[in-house]
């Protein structure tokens, strides 16, 4: 299956100036553990970054930093894998394992960002892939 159909949806995303406040009350607000940082305009909307919820603890509040005056450009992880929205999800595994990271961007087409595939979500999709599959077998005993 295609990464474009097993992980579309809307994709938080915050300018890589904003404040790391900022980008944890948006984390809250959406129930996200990690945002797309992007910088451009609206329609022209680059991903240069993420930034997650472990990177907030671990690179501000932990080294008492203020959450205020600190720009999320300069905590976010600028390892950004960009995803082709036909890429095959056994693709997407292949280079998140190889590229040593559990989130990738998903671009369409036209560039623009439609999706945001992590680790988490792919693990569901096989699971319920596996079920699926354990059904069919587990008729086809029953039969």
């Amino acid at each position: 299956m295609q990464i474009g159909k097993a992980c579309a949806g809307e994709v938080i995303t915050i300018n890589k100036n904003a404040s790391i406040y900022d980008a944890a009350k948006l984390m809250k607000e959406h129930g996200v553990s990690c945002l797309t940082v992007v910088e451009g305009s609206e329609l022209t909307k680059n991903p240069v970054g993420l930034i997650s919820d472990n990177d907030i603890v671990t690179k501000v509040i932990a080294e008492s930093q203020s959450t205020n005056q600190l720009p999320v450009g300069a905590v976010m992880d600028t390892r950004v894998l960009m995803l082709k929205e036909d890429h095959l999800v056994r693709e997407v595994l292949h280079l998140m394992n190889s590229n040593h990271v559990h989130r990738g961007v998903i671009m369409d087409k036209t560039q623009r960002i439609v999706g945001l595939a992590t680790s988490d979500d792919l693990l569901l999709f096989l699971a319920h892939e596996l079920n699926e599959l354990a059904e069919i077998t587990q008729k086809q005993l029953e039969a």
